[in-house]
Parts: C-alpha cells; sequence; structure tokens
C-alpha cells in the first residue's frame, strides 16, 4: 500500500484539495485521494484530556512515594535501625533496586536456564515488532520491504511469534514447578486457596491457570500417582494439539493468528515438564538410559533438537508463501508443541548440567577449547558441536541475565507502545535497509530497557510488596540481605 501526504494550509480541506484536481484534470471526477482523519497541525493534542490529568497525577503520586520511601530507607541504613512496616519502604529505590540487581548461585529450586532463555525470546519479539511496523511507515522503496520478507535470512522475523510461545511455556513450567514445591492438600483447600491465587496473580500482572488442573480428586498430588499424572498430561496434551487443528480446518472462515486456544498446548507442555522436574528433582540425567550410551544419547538428542527447532524457524516463513491452507493449519497446529518439546530439551538438559559431555561444564574453557579447535586444529564437526552446547548451556546461565529477565515482562507491555509512539511520530519518509531497520531495533531495544527499569521500580516491586503485606498479614519471613557484592547464597527466583 502507497501512502501519500500533502502540506496545506490550515484552512484548506481535503475536500477542496480533491476539488482544485478535478479542475485541473478538466472536470474530471475522481475518487478522495485525501483524508482529514490522519491530518494534524501545530494545535493537534495540545488539549490536556482528563485521561492526561490522570495519567500525569498517578506518576506523580508513584514517583513522590519513590522519594519519600528511598529517604527514609536511607535514614534507617544510616541510622542502623529496622522498619517496623515493610509498606513503609515498598517503593524505596533503593530496596529494589538492590532485589533487582541481586544475583543468585545455582540451587534445584531455581532453573536459571529461563533466565536466558526470556532474555533472548524478549530481543526476539522487540526485533519482530520493529520490523512488523515498517509497512505503516512511509518508506520511499515500498518494494524492498515487501521483498525483504521473502527472503531466506528474514525467517527469524516471521518466526518472532514462537518467541510468545515461549512466555507460554515458562508461564506453565514454573506454575506447576512451583506449585508442586508445596505439601500436598485436600481438594477443599486447594479450592479455597483459588480466590487468593487469582488476586496474586492479577497484581503480579501475569497470567494465571487453575490449580485445578493440577489435580483431579481429594488428598491427590502428581507425586504420589506420578505415572498416572504423566499419561493424563500426555492425554491433555495431545488433545490441546488435535483442537486448533480441527477448528481451523472445519470452520475455515475463523481466521485468528492470535487464538487463545491454539497456545494452550504451550501452557500444558509447560506443566507437564513442571511435573516431571519437580517430582524426579532428585533422579539424575536421564536416569532410565544406561550410563554408557548417556553421552551418545545427549549428544544426538542436542543434535535433533537444535536442528529441528531452526527448521521450524525456516519452514514457518516458506509455509506461509508457498503454501495453501490446509498445510498451513497443519503446520501451525504442530509447530507449537515441538517448538515446547525442544524448549523441554534444552531446560532439562542444562538443569543438570549436560550441556553436552555429560558432565557440568565451565564456560571459559569451553570457550577457549573451542576457539582453539575450531581455528588451529580443525576439530572433528562432532567434537565442534559438543562444545558449542556446553557453550549454550553456560551462556543461558549468564548471571547478567538473571538480573535482565527481571525486566522482560515490563519491556513486553512497554515496547509496543513505545514503537507505536515513534511510528505516528516520523513525519518524513524513510528508507528502508537493513541498517536502517537494525538501527531502529536498537533504539527500541535500549528505550525499552531503560523504562522498564523505571517501571519496575515504580509499579512491579511495589506491587508485589504491598500484596505480600495484605494477603499475607503483614508478617513476613526473614530474608537474606543482599550483600556487597549483589550476590545472594540462598533465595528463589521470583515467577
Amino acid at each position: 500500500m502507497y501512502k501519500l501526504a500533502v502540506c496545506r494550509p490550515y484552512g484548506c480541506t481535503a475536500s477542496d484539495i480533491t476539488a482544485v484536481l478535478e479542475q485541473l484534470m478538466g472536470n474530471v471526477s475522481i475518487l478522495p485521494l485525501f483524508q482529514d482523519q490522519l491530518c494534524q497541525t501545530i494545535e493537534t493534542y495540545t488539549e490536556v484530556t482528563i485521561a492526561d490529568i490522570i495519567t500525569i497525577t498517578l506518576i506523580a503520586i508513584c514517583v513522590l512515594l519513590m522519594v519519600n520511601s528511598t529517604i527514609y530507607d536511607i535514614y534507617l541504613n544510616v541510622n542502623q535501625l529496622e522498619c517496623r512496616n515493610q509498606l513503609y519502604l515498598a517503593f524505596s529505590v533503593l530496596t529494589n533496586g538492590k532485589k533487582l540487581l541481586a544475583t543468585t548461585k545455582h540451587s534445584k529450586e531455581q532453573i536459571h536456564t529461563f533466565n536466558g532463555i526470556r532474555v533472548i525470546s524478549m530481543i526476539w519479539i522487540v526485533a519482530g515488532h520493529s520490523m512488523y511496523v515498517w509497512p505503516s511507515y512511509a518508506v520511499s522503496n515500498t518494494p524492498d520491504v515487501e521483498n525483504w520478507q521473502t527472503k531466506l535470512y528474514g525467517a527469524y522475523i516471521s518466526s518472532a511469534v514462537l518467541a510468545v510461545d515461549t512466555f507460554f511455556f515458562i508461564s506453565g513450567f514454573l506454575l506447576a514447578y512451583q506449585y508442586l514445591k508445596q505439601k500436598p492438600k485436600s481438594l477443599a483447600n486447594h479450592v479455597k486457596s483459588v480466590p487468593a491465587m487469582y488476586l496474586y496473580r492479577y497484581l503480579r500482572f501475569v497470567k494465571i491457570l487453575l490449580k485445578t488442573a493440577l489435580y483431579s480428586i481429594e488428598g491427590w498430588n502428581p507425586t504420589g500417582r506420578f505415572k498416572l499424572t504423566m499419561i493424563q498430561m500426555l492425554t491433555l496434551n495431545i488433545f490441546f494439539i488435535a483442537m486448533p487443528l480441527g477448528i481451523k480446518l472445519i470452520f475455515r472462515e475463523y481466521d485468528n493468528d492470535y487464538d487463545t486456544h491454539s497456545r494452550l498446548i504451550d501452557y500444558f507442555i509447560g506443566i507437564t515438564l513442571g511435573i516431571f522436574m519437580r517430582v524426579r528433582q532428585d533422579k539424575p540425567f536421564l536416569y532410565l538410559i544406561n550410563s554408557k550410551r548417556l553421552r551418545t544419547i545427549n549428544i544426538f538428542v542436542w543434535i535433533v533438537v537444535i536442528c529441528g527447532m531452526l527448521a521450524i524457524v525456516i519452514c514457518l516463513r516458506e509455509v506461509d508463501l508457498h503454501h495453501g491452507y490446509i498445510s498451513q493449519s497443519i503446520f501451525a497446529s504442530l509447530m507449537r508443541p515441538a517448538w515446547c518439546v525442544g524448549l523441554s530439551w534444552i531446560v532439562y538438559s542444562c538443569y543438570h548440567g549436560y550441556g553436552a559431555l555429560g558432565q557440568p561444564i565451565e564456560g571459559v574453557r569451553v570457550a577457549l577449547e573451542l576457539i582453539v579447535n575450531i581455528f588451529c586444529l580443525g576439530s572433528p564437526p562432532v567434537l565442534t558441536f559438543i562444545y558449542i552446547l556446553g557453550i549454550v548451556n553456560w551462556i543461558l546461565c549468564r548471571p547478567i541475565f538473571q538480573i535482565w529477565s527481571r525486566l522482560t515482562y515490563c519491556m513486553y507491555l512497554l515496547h509496543l507502545t513505545l514503537i507505536m509512539i515513534y511510528m505516528n511520530g516520523v513525519k518524513i519518509r524513510l528508507h528502508f535497509s537493513d541498517f536502517e531497520a537494525f538501527y531502529l531495533f536498537c533504539g527500541h531495544l535500549i528505550l525499552t530497557f531503560c523504562l522498564a527499569i523505571f517501571w519496575t521500580l515504580a509499579f512491579e516491586s511495589p506491587v508485589i510488596v504491598i500484596e505480600r503485606v495484605l494477603l499475607k498479614g503483614g508478617r513476613r519471613k526473614p530474608e537474606s540481605k543482599v550483600p556487597a557484592n549483589g550476590k545472594v547464597e540462598n533465595g528463589a527466583s521470583e515467577a
């Protein structure tokens, strides 16, 4: 679609321009090429509305609370006093900043691999949305934008929807993994706790699944009937694979790329893995496999998983461009479970420290050996692949990702708004190129990251404290203090 804009005098309307064009063309009637809906003047958006006043007031109140709470926190630290009510420190930038920058060591209660996966998925989403809005710009070379989407190296943009499926998978996993940490309860107690869980999840700004998905009869818990639980979850997963496919094939007029039921499989595969890893937490890696074949099977599965996930990224674009409705429906229904199965293996393998060699690997040593083997000794392909896997495990568990991952949800909420603000503010024609697209993506990512820091400190972190005090009667368990180096010896990461 080509868009044409004309700068005209303030008193001249779109219909006046159309009338002038008709006269110039010999009184020939033409279609209305110009419209007033998108017309802006220097007075446009200068009036302050009620919504603006409410928004500015709320932000000002939050900033004022942050200043007061931080001053009070500094006063307590200087005088070495203890806070009697945690609500007074809910908006403290000092306390919330320490929590944001704190890092924890590896433990069985934490899945550090998710930190790297969250960050990579968030960057992927920002890149996808940054590219998707290019057709909405006034571009001088529109055909280049359309052609770019058909190129093979642009497949990672069209497959950015898989990053959203990754977040659904993580949500389902954490729901089951953290919930099963509690002691088994009766069905009545489960039902009673559902309202509190709804309120808790709402205040934490995250999606929710009913707890009743994890149990069926009173007194039952997955740890007691593990095999039956796995069979039930397998049945549910098969159903949630078949359901969206059947809907697409039967109701062809239903065209919604963002339908919720198609992503139920992401949740439930995550829940299945969460149950498995919680119940079999003390079991060794691939405990049903002969230890002599462990290394071979591990490497083989890693190769299959990585190649399969790369194939999904590439084939998603190919199917959308060159195949019909039935092929697209089948692929769309199967790619999500396949993607989540690949994620399941990555999480399970990295959790046990088996990036490739069958034992925990130090990332720095692996990186050095990779460089030496590839560029100096000409390492065989299989050995090179083993080293690469070790680096993947090492990278995903970096402490910096623990900090960044705490910002991902605020980044998810904010990034599209910032992109739209920029898009609506562009007053000139842009020229599309790979560098220009990458340049805008970097700007969107950096600005979103910076704003997410403020959003986390001003809204998300205070809400967590307020919710904890209100729902738990203001009593808090003693927390381990964050030392000067920002590391925590023991602690559980927030979901």
